[in-house]
């Protein structure tokens, strides 16, 4: 069963994550509660929380039917849980299509990213120092500064596009390249 944060659960369900903390106190399941003392996120199952909203949406009708007047038809009971359905499927398949990213992903995508642009920029500084002390003209060194920068950028997007296109195609994502 895939889980997810509080906030990757409301970004998915389209609403504010104040607003999924409100249902949580509500009742809504978790799999696992937020403690923030022990670093743990909160583990929620979109399908639970679904079902949960729509068997609250079932008794609300049941308690309007009580001769309030406000009372819903069957009809549109059944149109609510219709649509109920069809945002939970087409969450479903956003996460099937890969067109939405987890947020874990994302940061460690994000990590090694950075990694790589600081081992090449950390390479950088030695062969700038080395050839900067032949050369006279500024702006051939900010020429060579400029183009060892680029090279280092090239890198590490070269890395992050590795693991997108291998996330795209199902593949095990490793932290670094096999050379």
């Amino acid at each position: 069963m895939q889980t997810h944060s509080l906030s990757q659960a409301a970004t998915l369900l389209g609403v504010h994550r104040n607003t999924l903390s409100q249902w949580l106190r509500e009742g809504c399941p978790a799999i696992e509660k937020a403690d923030r003392e022990r670093g743990v996120e909160w583990q929620l199952s979109l399908p639970d929380i679904v079902d949960w909203r729509i068997e609250r949406a079932v008794a609300s009708v049941a308690a309007a039917s009580g001769g309030d007047g406000t009372a819903v038809t069957k009809e549109e009971a059944d149109r609510r849980r219709s649509v109920a359905l069809a945002t939970m499927a087409e969450i479903d398949l956003d996460e099937r299509l890969k067109s939405v990213v987890s947020r874990e992903d994302a940061v460690a995508d994000m990590s090694v990213f950075c990694q790589a642009l600081r081992g090449q920029i950390d390479s950088a500084f030695s062969k700038i120092a080395a050839r900067c002390s032949t050369m006279q003209s500024p702006t051939e060194i900010e020429t060579m500064c400029r183009a060892e920068w680029n090279r280092a950028m090239k890198v590490a997007q070269e890395e992050l596009r590795r693991r997108w296109d291998l996330r795209m195609a199902g593949e095990a994502v490793t932290d670094f390249p096999t050379e």
